[in-house]
């Protein structure tokens, strides 16, 4: 059964207790639990192909993964691909990319918002500096105004700064995942063309471009430095 089938995921309220294990004593105690399970403040009870798994995120909510039908998956006028994106929304599992769980959601905290909030910021016709406003002379093109380009910028070259120092950490003769510099080399090509005269679709275009590649990137270094199994 694909993960993506209608009846593959069936979510519901976890039951008090399950094959003898009392869930709700883990705010008493936690014997009954695993050891990576001791943290968990909520739980999700999810069967799949007549499996049972518990999901725990040792925070105060289970994200529900959002249901997608892969055929009509298609671009928004906000250039994001909606539930299929993994910016902005949950993930299934997949072992060949197990970084994507690391990519980081929107931040509450303010000071961290002011310092990312423009990885997920959605440009409108105002960013765009165009013949009409009278600050640039091509006509029927335009750019990223508004000092926009720099913030994306000053974010891009520290998050490459991060890998170079990642890499160089790396034993002698041990090389990065070939994902990390493909990544490297995406966000900086894309970044680039952000710099470059264009209409305003490819605009919104080059600027989820450059959010997706950088929270992928930031994803993929958090998982090997922090997240991956040794």
């Amino acid at each position: 059964m694909r993960l993506m089938d209608p009846d593959a995921w069936k979510v519901e309220q976890a039951p008090a207790v399950v094959e003898g294990i009392d869930l709700l004593k883990n705010h008493r105690m936690h014997s009954d639990l695993g050891t990576l399970d001791c943290g968990g403040r909520v739980a999700a009870h999810v069967v799949m192909g007549n499996t049972s798994y518990f999901i725990t995120t040792n925070t105060h909510y289970v994200p529900r993964l959002p249901e997608v039908d892969p055929k009509q998956i298609v671009i928004r006028r906000d250039m994001r691909f909606g539930p299929d994106n993994p910016v902005l929304w949950p993930r299934l599992y997949s072992e060949k990319f197990c970084h994507l769980p690391a990519i980081p959601r929107a931040p509450a905290h303010p000071q961290y918002r002011e310092q990312l909030a423009v990885m997920w910021w959605n440009p409108t016709p105002d960013n765009f500096v165009c013949p009409a406003s009278g600050k640039t002379l091509t006509r029927g093109l335009g750019r990223l105004g508004g000092g926009w380009f720099s913030k994306f910028s000053i974010r891009t070259h520290a998050l490459i700064k991060e890998y170079e120092q990642y890499v160089k950490s790396l034993p002698t003769g041990t090389k990065p995942p070939l994902l990390l510099p493909q990544l490297v080399q995406r966000l900086q090509l894309s970044l680039e063309r952000l710099r470059m005269p264009s209409t305003y679709v490819r605009m919104v275009v080059g600027v989820t471009a450059v959010q997706r590649e950088y929270l992928e990137l930031t994803g993929l270094l958090r998982y090997m430095m922090k997240y991956r199994p040794l």
